[in-house]
């Protein structure tokens, strides 16, 4: 096992982080805000499926983006925001392993 996080270690220094890049999925969070009759989410960047890695490493994704969407009020008053209405972002998720 400790010859498996030696050679992940060693793999990551010799190559550019870009190399390991694979493709993710955009996730909404809950963080939101209204604005009017619109609103904002914030979208993360992550792998599509559970990732399994030591300890000495982590999942980075690109950086969370912010989202323009529109309100709905879905069950609640309708005067009110209980939904943030919004698609995914159009830029690429790609996510790596990075050591800590």
């Amino acid at each position: 096992m400790r010859r498996s996080a030696i050679l992940i270690s060693a793999v990551f220094a010799l190559f550019p982080r870009s190399l390991f890049a694979e493709e993710g999925v955009w996730s909404p969070t809950n963080v939101i805000a209204q604005i009017n009759l619109g609103c904002t989410r914030v979208y993360t960047c992550g792998p599509k499926e559970d990732v399994v890695h030591d300890g000495a490493h982590k999942v980075v994704g690109n950086g969370p983006k912010l989202v323009i969407g529109v309100c709905s009020a879905g069950d609640g008053p309708i005067d009110s925001c209980n939904d943030c209405l919004t698609t995914p972002p159009t830029d690429a998720c790609d996510w790596h392993l990075q050591p800590k």
